[in-house]
């Protein structure tokens, strides 16, 4: 299998592609409780996110993953804009200069679905002819495999909303997407679910260290939440 080329007039661009929510809703980044803990599930996601800040914060071995970051919670909890709020805040910003993408699945989703959504994470970010190869994929593999180098050395955060199991893999399409950021030790991705198996699984997969690179950030539909692990 070869490498997807990008062409000389195929430039990165930074950008920030994450549909806005209700101003109705109010974020809340900062309140922590009595005992210093953050409140909410944007206060933890985002803390999280922002705790690693270089490669050498989280080791990493064959097959584990690295800095991923999920909120886990029945519908209507607050997950998606807990994900979608991390776009708008200013540390996070400053943190990904090369700018955040959000990729939206669903239970039903299927490799076309997840594939489409590589293609307009890249297509955002200013590929064009290269767009072809990893579209014309017969797996989600493969079109990993094709789009690892357009984000290669990037400092991007990855927004999946709405993961779930797929038939025969617990985590879904979870290790695949992340597979995008092996090249860029800088990059960073948060996840949303319904499905505690994704979580768990997701653990399952990662560095016995005490300092996991899986945060898993339950939250209930009162608004309130805890961590897992």
């Amino acid at each position: 299998m070869e490498v997807a080329s990008f062409g000389l007039d195929e430039e990165y661009s930074s950008t920030i592609s994450v549909p806005a929510f209700s101003h109705a809703v109010s974020l809340d980044f900062e309140t922590k409780d009595s005992e210093g803990q953050f409140v909410t599930p944007e206060g933890v996601l985002k803390h999280k996110v922002l705790s690693s800040t270089s490669p050498e914060d989280v080791p990493v071995a064959m097959g584990q993953l690295r800095a991923a970051y999920g909120v886990v919670g029945m519908a209507g909890a607050g997950k998606t804009i807990a994900l979608q709020g991390l776009a708008g805040d200013k540390d996070i910003r400053q943190r990904f200069p090369d700018g955040i993408q959000y990729m939206s699945l669903g239970q039903e989703a299927t490799v076309e679905v997840a594939i489409q959504e590589i293609v307009r994470a890249m297509a955002a970010t200013g590929a064009t002819a290269s767009i072809a190869t990893v579209e014309n994929s017969t797996t989600l593999r493969e079109a990993v495999f094709h789009a690892i180098g357009w984000f290669q050395d990037k400092k991007c955060l990855l927004l999946i909303d709405d993961l779930w199991p797929t038939d025969g893999n617990p985590t879904g399409y979870l290790t695949y997407f992340h597979q995008l950021l092996q090249e860029s030790p800088e990059s960073r991705m948060a996840v949303s679910t319904r499905n505690l198996s994704i979580a768990v699984g997701a653990g399952a997969l990662s560095t016995s260290s005490s300092r996991s690179p899986w945060a898993c950030v339950y939250c209930n539909i009162h608004g309130t939440c805890e961590e897992l692990f």
